[in-house]
C-alpha cells in the first residue's frame, strides 16, 4: 500500500482486493461516491488499484478499527473488484 500526502490522503495505491471492496462499499452507500476507484495493471499478471478522492484516511481507520459494514454489500462490491481483476489480467496476457 502506498499512500501520497498523509496528513489529507486523496490518493492511495492498493493492492489488496479486500480492502479495496470496502472502497467500493463505502461507494455504494454514497450518492455522490466519494470514491474513484481505477484498476491497473501493476505487472502483467499483479492488479492493483488507484484510489483517489477525501476521506481515505477516515476509511482505513474504520477498517483497522474493526468498524462493521453491511456484508451484503461488501459482497456485492467484492465481485465487481475480482471481475476487474480477471479482466485486466487478461488485458495483460493479450499484450
Amino acid at each position: 500500500m502506498e499512500k501520497k500526502n498523509a496528513a489529507e490522503t486523496k490518493e492511495i495505491i492498493l493492492d489488496d482486493p479486500y480492502i479495496t471492496s470496502v472502497f467500493a462499499e463505502e461507494n455504494s452507500r454514497s450518492q455522490n461516491k466519494p470514491f474513484e476507484i481505477q484498476p491497473f495493471l501493476k505487472t502483467p499478471k499483479e492488479v492493483a488499484w488507484r484510489i483517489t478522492g477525501k476521506g481515505i484516511m477516515q476509511v482505513l481507520e474504520k477498517i483497522y478499527a474493526d468498524t462493521p459494514i453491511p456484508i451484503n454489500s461488501y459482497i456485492k462490491a467484492l465481485k465487481e473488484i475480482r471481475s476487474s481483476i480477471f479482466l485486466y489480467k487478461q488485458i495483460g496476457e493479450s499484450k
